[in-house]
């Protein structure tokens, strides 16, 4: 399971009262140079660290659908010359011809690589809406039917991720 991301929010509050307070006790106790002291020691206290309950945004939503297909694809062990060419085409059909070509060779590319099943689910998630996901769902279960059968392996790896973005399962 994915854990909240390890990315900080650091927000800094630039009329908050740590550093006047402790300004004015510098001064107090060690004049100028205490007043000095105090206003940097305040302004360490007036920052707040926190952490990113989000997970960060796809940069591109088509490579990430992308990569979810190439991930079922690489499920059976054997990537078909139909399978690739249907996704080429959802890809084309949906985000343009000219996004597929400018983004072909990554795509063809993830085929040699590990694809992070969870973390992109986790986006996907996140991050669309319940029509979006059902329509990731459709192309991926295309990508697993693009050569005639939906394999075993295929079906498993859908599923999986139709339980990471929370599909209903009478939606699945």
């Amino acid at each position: 399971m994915i854990k909240k991301t390890d990315r900080l929010i650091i927000q800094f509050y630039p009329w908050g009262l740590h550093k006047f307070l402790l300004a004015g006790f510098g001064f107090l106790f060690l004049h100028w140079p205490g007043v000095l002291a105090g206003f940097a020691i305040g302004c360490l206290l007036d920052t707040h660290y926190e952490e990113d309950p989000r997970p960060p945004k796809p940069a591109d939503l088509g490579m990430t659908f992308m990569m979810l297909a190439m991930a079922v694809m690489k499920a059976e062990g054997s990537i078909g010359y139909r399978t690739i060419r249907y996704a080429h085409q959802y890809i084309s059909d949906h985000f343009g011809r000219a996004y597929l070509h400018q983004r072909r060779h990554i795509f063809d590319g993830f085929a040699r690589q590990q694809i992070p099943i969870e973390a992109l689910s986790l986006q996907v998630d996140f991050h669309l809406d319940y029509p979006a996901k059902m329509q990731l769902m459709y192309f991926l279960i295309g990508i697993g039917y693009a050569d005639g059968k939906l394999s075993r392996a295929e079906l498993e790896v859908i599923a999986h991720i139709a339980d990471l973005i929370h599909l209903q399962a009478k939606d699945f």
